[in-house]
């Protein structure tokens, strides 16, 4: 099976981490948290495991699937009084 991969990362280290978890194997998703995690270290004022983000994942034949983690916090489709505001 051919696989092919693009790493979009700000630095050489980040992207030699991505391109790590590709050849040992990892899919996409392996190797883009292998990019964030290490541009955690090599760029703390940018980048942050806590801050907003988009994953879109798209495996071939199916539908793509987009992830919303643009600062969102638990429960906050909750109503207020369930939240402990009412």
């Amino acid at each position: 099976m051919t696989r092919r991969a693009a790493i979009a990362a700000p630095n050489a280290y980040a992207t030699e981490a991505a391109r790590q978890a590709l050849d040992a194997g990892g899919t996409a998703v392996d190797a883009a948290v292998a990019a964030m995690l290490t541009a955690t270290v090599t760029e703390p004022g940018v980048v942050s495991t806590l801050g907003g983000c988009f994953v879109n994942v798209w495996v071939p034949g199916h539908t793509p699937v987009v992830v919303d983690g643009n600062v969102e916090m638990p429960g906050r489709a909750m109503s207020p009084d369930a939240a402990g505001g009412g």
